[in-house]
C-alpha cells in the first residue's frame, strides 16, 4: 500500500476514533503533500517521506522555541505530533548500523573525503537516518581513518 493510501486510511480511522491530534497531523501532512504535488506532479513514497522528515524538523525547531519560552505544554503537544509523523517514515538505523555502513563506504571510496563518502552513505540510508547525524559520523570516521 502506498504511503498516501495509508494516510487516507489512517485519517478515516482517526475520524472514527475521534482522535483530534492524529487527525489534525494527518490532514496537515496531506495538505503539504497536495501543495508539493501542485508543483511537482504525483509524488512517490520517497518524496512523501521527505515531506514527513521536513515536517518533523520544523516541529523540532518549534519544540526548542517553546522550551526556551517556558511553554512546556505546547512542547509536549508538538512531541506527540512527531510520534504520529514518525509512523510514516522507515525504521531509523541505529548508530552502530550507521557506523558499519560508513566504514564500508570509506573503504569503498578511492580517495576518502566528505565529498566522496557522503553520496555513497546517503544512497544507502536515504530516509533511515537523520542527515546531521550521518554527517557527524562520517566526519568522525574520516578523522579516525587518517
Amino acid at each position: 500500500m502506498s504511503l498516501q493510501l495509508q494516510l487516507q486510511e489512517d485519517m478515516k480511522q482517526a475520524m472514527r476514533a475521534r482522535d483530534a491530534l492524529r487527525l489534525g497531523v494527518i490532514r496537515f501532512l496531506k495538505s503539504e503533500i497536495k501543495n508539493a504535488e501542485i508543483d511537482a506532479g504525483v509524488l512517490d513514497d520517497v518524496a512523501v517521506q521527505r515531506i514527513v522528515s521536513r515536517q518533523i524538523k520544523q516541529i523540532q525547531d518549534a519544540i526548542g522555541q517553546f522550551e526556551q519560552g517556558n511553554r512546556q505544554e505546547l512542547a509536549d503537544e508538538e512531541k506527540r505530533k512527531i510520534v504520529v509523523l514518525q509512523e510514516y517514515l522507515p525504521a531509523q538505523l541505529s548508530t552502530e548500523e550507521l557506523r558499519a555502513i560508513i566504514t564500508q563506504a570509506v573503504a569503498m571510496a578511492a580517495e576518502p573525503s566528505l565529498k566522496t563518502v557522503m553520496p555513497i552513505v546517503l544512497s544507502q540510508v536515504a530516509g533511515k537516518a537523520e542527515s546531521r547525524l550521518v554527517v557527524q559520523l562520517v566526519q568522525e570516521a574520516l578523522r579516525s581513518s587518517v
